[in-house]
C-alpha cells in the first residue's frame, strides 16, 4: 500500500527522522484513467481503516499523495499519518479532501462531463491553496447537476437530502463514499467508444507472435531499438493507443526497459491500465497528450531515453496544423537520447 521506505542515513539539524522513498514516476492524477483514479481512492480509504484500527488518521486524502508502480497506486506521504484527536471514524479530517479530490471526478466522469472532471485535478496550486475544497463547490452547477443525476439513479434519499440541503450535499457524498464502499462498485465511465478507443481492441485477444505479418513494422522498431540499447533503460511511447507496441518492446527487446504507455484517448488508457493490471504487465500507462499536456513538467516526468511518436505525425499536420518543427521539438523535450519518428 505504500512506497518502499527506510530510514535514510541523512540528518538535517531540524528534524529527528528523515525517510528515504523508491523511485517512482511524477505524476499528474489528471494523467490517470478512471479506473486509476478508482483504484487510488479505494487504498486511500483502505489505509486509512487501518490507521483507524490503531487510533491514526490521514490528515491528507487529495491525489497527488498517490503514484503509481507496475499499475498499482501507492500512497506517499507517510507524514500524513497522525494521531487522530477524536473517537469517532465519521469525523475523519480529510473528508471534505477526499470527496472533492476523487469522488466528485469520479462521478463527474461517470456522468460523462470529462472535461470538469479533469478540470478539477489539472491544477494542484489551486487545490493545495484550498480554492477548490474549500469554496462552495456546489455553487458550481454543473458538478452539483452530475452528482445529483448520480444520486437520484443510485441513492434516492441523498439526493433529496441534497436538494433541501445543498451545501451539505459534499457531507451526504462522503457519507455515502467512506461509510458504503459499494459506491466504487457502481462507478463506470460512461464514454463507450471514441474515433481511437477500439484502435488495438483485437492485439491482447489474439496468441503473441511476433512473425505475424501485422507485427512486420513493430519488428523493423525493436531491431532499430535493440541496435541502440545497450546505453538505455527507458522507452516512452506517444500516442500509444492501448499499449500494443509497448507490449512488442518488452517481449521483443533484448533489456529489461522502464517502459511507459501515453495516450491522449481516455478509453485507450483505460483498457491498457485495465489489461496491464489484470494481466501483470509491468508497463506504466497515463493519459497524454503530449502536445499539450495538462502540467508544464510533464516531459521532465516522462522523459525517457528513447521515444517512439508511430502513426501519430501526420495527423497532427494534417489534421491538428501542427507545424513540424514544433512537433520534433515537443518529442524531443521528452527524450534523454533517442527519438523516432
Amino acid at each position: 500500500m505504500l512506497v518502499k521506505t527506510k530510514i535514510s542515513d541523512v540528518v538535517f539539524e531540524d528534524s529527528s527522522l528523515v525517510l528515504e522513498h523508491e523511485k517512482l514516476t511524477i505524476s499528474d492524477p489528471s494523467e490517470w484513467s478512471f479506473s486509476m483514479l478508482k483504484s487510488a481512492a479505494i487504498l486511500i480509504l483502505e489505509i486509512n481503516d487501518i490507521c483507524d484500527k490503531y487510533g491514526y488518521e490521514l490528515k491528507d486524502a487529495h491525489p497527488w499523495n498517490m503514484l503509481f508502480k507496475d499499475n498499482k497506486p501507492l500512497f506517499i506521504d507517510i507524514g500524513s499519518i497522525i494521531k487522530k484527536t477524536h473517537k469517532k471514524k465519521s469525523k475523519w479530517i480529510a473528508t471534505k479532501e477526499f470527496v472533492v479530490g476523487f469522488i466528485y471526478p469520479l462521478i463527474l466522469a461517470h456522468e460523462g462531463e470529462f472535461y470538469l472532471s479533469k478540470k478539477l485535478l489539472n491544477d494542484v496550486d489551486c487545490f493545495y491553496m484550498k480554492t477548490i475544497p474549500a469554496s462552495k463547490i456546489e455553487a458550481s452547477k454543473a458538478i452539483l447537476s452530475s452528482v445529483r443525476k448520480y444520486l437520484l439513479k443510485n441513492h434516492p434519499l441523498f439526493f433529496v437530502y441534497s436538494l433541501l440541503f445543498p451545501r451539505k450535499t459534499v457531507k451526504a457524498v462522503a457519507l455515502l463514499s467512506i461509510s458504503c464502499g459499494s459506491i466504487f462498485k457502481k462507478l463506470r465511465i460512461r464514454k463507450k467508444k471514441t474515433m481511437w478507443s477500439n484502435y488495438q481492441t483485437n492485439f491482447y485477444k489474439n496468441n503473441f507472435d511476433q512473425n505475424e505479418e501485422r507485427f512486420l513494422r513493430f519488428n523493423e522498431i525493436t531491431a532499430a531499438i535493440n541496435d541502440r540499447i545497450s546505453n538505455c533503460d527507458s522507452l516512452i511511447d506517444l500516442a500509444g493507443n492501448s499499449g500494443a507496441m509497448s507490449f512488442f518492446a518488452m517481449k521483443q527487446c533484448s533489456k529489461s526497459l522502464k517502459i511507459i504507455n501515453t495516450d491522449y484517448d481516455e478509453l485507450a488508457i483505460e483498457a491498457s491500465y485495465l489489461t496491464f493490471q489484470e494481466n501483470k504487465i509491468p508497463i506504466e500507462t497515463y493519459l497524454l497528450n503530449f502536445m499539450k499536456p495538462y502540467s508544464k513538467k510533464t516531459h521532465e516526468n516522462f522523459k525517457s531515453d528513447i521515444v517512439l511518436a508511430l502513426a501519430v505525425t501526420h495527423h497532427l499536420v494534417l489534421t491538428q496544423k501542427f507545424d513540424i518543427n514544433f512537433i520534433f521539438e515537443k518529442v524531443k523535450s521528452y527524450s534523454n537520447t533517442y527519438g523516432r519518428l
